[in-house]
């Protein structure tokens, strides 16, 4: 940051300039193996063999306790690259101050990941259930992508003193948070959708008033957040989990009012 304090006329000026730069990569290796057992006075892996009783069938569900031993694979690898710049100035006069701020942000990123196949790791041992006979794991093809996107954040805001014990105030902004690289998804061509950050707008507009023994507000609020990502770990009916992304939006907006009183 690089702060500057000057004065114009009846005017005090508060000027803040900077930048910022971030660089990051991380790995997401993730193998799910499900055990069967019971939580009692003795925990034990359960061997659990059912029988058909039209047929007669026995098929073999845990062996040593081991359920599955290759429910889900997850075999990531991404990077981002965020670099920023910055400005403000406070303003003060005799009976008005004033805060502004305006933010540009450029975001970078790489995803790589990894898709899987099930495969055949026993096929000799008579009635096995499909789980412990089959594995899902990497199948050293991978789905490749850049995204990137700016955004730009500001914020104002005024306060107006009506006399020693009333103010007057008022203040708005316009934000945004870039998603997480994990939320993004690929279509069935192999292709990354877009991406684009959350965009939050709030707004409050009030009245103060402080006495020796009297202090009271009285405020309106507003806030709008859109392209909300989600990301949900869900069981896939199988033993296994998915990453499900949801897309959300909101408002709110309210009236907010306090009272407080010293006997």
């Amino acid at each position: 940051n690089l702060t500057k304090q000057l004065t114009t006329g009846s005017l005090g000026h508060t000027f803040t300039f900077g930048g910022f730069y971030g660089d990051a990569e991380a790995a997401d290796i993730n193998v799910t193996t499900t055990f069967l057992a019971e939580f009692n006075n003795r925990p034990r892996l359960v061997n659990l063999v059912v029988t058909n009783p039209t047929t007669g069938a026995r098929t073999i569900i845990s062996r040593n306790g081991l359920l599955n031993a290759g429910a889900g694979y997850a075999n990531n690898f991404h990077t981002a690259t965020r670099y920023a710049a910055y400005i403000a100035d406070q303003i003060e006069a005799d009976r008005w101050a004033f805060d502004l701020g305006f933010r540009i942000e450029r975001f970078e990123g790489a995803i790589r990941r990894e898709r899987s196949s099930t495969f055949v790791t026993d096929a000799t041992t008579p009635n096995l259930s499909t789980a412990l006979r089959d594995v899902i794991w990497g199948n050293d093809s991978f789905l490749e992508a850049d995204v990137e996107t700016s955004e730009w954040a500001a914020a104002a805001g005024a306060l107006y003193r009506v006399s020693d014990s009333v103010n007057l105030y008022a203040n708005a902004s316009r934000g945004y948070f870039f998603p997480e690289i994990r939320s993004v998804q690929f279509n069935a061509l192999g292709q990354a959708e877009s991406y684009d950050a959350e965009i939050i707008v709030q707004a409050e507009a009030g009245v103060k008033y402080n006495s020796r023994r009297i202090t009271a507000s009285l405020a309106g609020l507003y806030t709008d957040l859109s392209n909300r990502r989600q990301v949900l770990f869900m069981n896939d009916g199988a033993g296994g989990f998915t990453e499900r992304v949801n897309t959300v939006a909101t408002q709110s907006y309210g009236i907010e009012a306090t009272l407080s009183i010293w006997l």
